[in-house]
């Protein structure tokens, strides 16, 4: 099953583990039978996009905003800036040009799959926030900034126009960011078995990568936490019923999402069948995202459960689907 068709029935109250939803509005957006688009407000979910038809070009009320990986998001003025397809290059495929659409609040952020398992590792949620996107790209260009230590190394597809002490400007453009999409997608695969995402090949150096412009482009600073934190940890199993290494968990709280709201935050990975949270009260809600042969993927849903304290669940490979 793939992860459209997966969360189109969880979405529809078909999920095989008794997911029950999030409160608020919940949609499953299909255009020209392109792309499912699961639309989580004020949470996230996820949905492949298949390339486009000849029918689906850009139009007066449709722009076309270039991603990081290669693709162009097709973005309808009419349905209030929803995507309503991905224009995908000749020669991409695989990992490298699946686009995971995730809605948080307002903001509808459009990540490559392989981009996922290095947000706050390495790349800044900012380079893939639709409506920063539509506004950044400009001659052909989607500039971006790069921070590093010591002596920087090249980024398939970014041509750097200037260098400082640190930091560096560049720039993607729609016949260069496939070379960055394959590039990141290399890296997850070589990554994934130990579970050492952001840390060696691509981001060697401390290289971290935002657009250009945003506030993401600058080091995050610490914030105070103002409410009791937990611990929540995550179990996970492989297809062969293994401790799991490498593959991505993401949680997120139904009582109250503002409280729990940044990737760097919901989205981790199993090391040794094993990952941690710090999250305060409430109902949460949960899915494990494991990488199979040939970059296929399986969901496994866990159904809501509540923290009141240091709490575990666990999530397999083998139930996902």
């Amino acid at each position: 099953m793939t992860r459209r068709t997966l969360l189109t029935n969880v979405l529809a109250g078909r999920g095989r583990r008794g997911w029950r939803g999030w409160p608020g509005a919940l949609a499953v957006t299909v255009a020209a039978s392109l792309t499912a688009a699961a639309a989580v407000s004020p949470a996230t979910a996820a949905a492949r996009a298949p390339s486009p038809t000849a029918a689906s070009v850009t139009t007066a009320s449709t722009a076309s905003i270039l991603l990081a990986n290669g693709d162009r998001a097709l973005v309808s003025s009419a349905a209030a800036g929803h995507t309503t397809g991905i224009q995908r290059p000749p020669g991409l495929s695989g990992l490298a040009g699946e686009v995971a659409t995730l809605r948080a609040g307002n903001n509808t952020f459009l990540f490559p799959a392989a981009a996922l398992p290095y947000l706050g590792r390495g790349l800044d949620p900012s380079l893939f926030e639709l409506t920063a996107l539509r506004h950044a790209e400009h001659g052909g260009r989607l500039p971006v900034t790069l921070h590093y230590q010591g002596t920087p190394h090249a980024v398939p597809g970014i041509t750097v126009t200037r260098r400082g002490a640190g930091t560096a400007q560049g720039y993607l453009t729609a016949s260069s960011a496939p070379a960055f999409g394959a590039a990141l997608a290399r890296q997850m695969l070589a990554d994934h078995p130990r579970a050492s995402y952001g840390q060696a090949g691509l981001f060697a150096g401390g290289l971290s990568i935002a657009l250009a412009g945003t506030p993401g482009a600058a080091p995050a600073r610490p914030h105070r936490v103002s409410f009791p934190m937990h611990t929540l940890t995550v179990r996970g199993t492989n297809q062969l019923g293994a401790p799991d290494t490498g593959d991505l968990v993401f949680v997120a709280n139904v009582t109250d999402p503002i409280k729990f709201n940044d990737f760097g935050e919901t989205i981790n990975f199993f090391d040794h069948g094993t990952t941690k949270f710090s999250v305060p009260d409430g109902t949460y809600w949960a899915f494990g995202d494991f990488l199979g042969p040939g970059g296929t993927e399986r969901l496994d849903i866990l159904p809501q459960f509540t923290v009141h304290g240091d709490t575990t669940v666990t999530t397999s490979a083998r139930d996902g689907g």
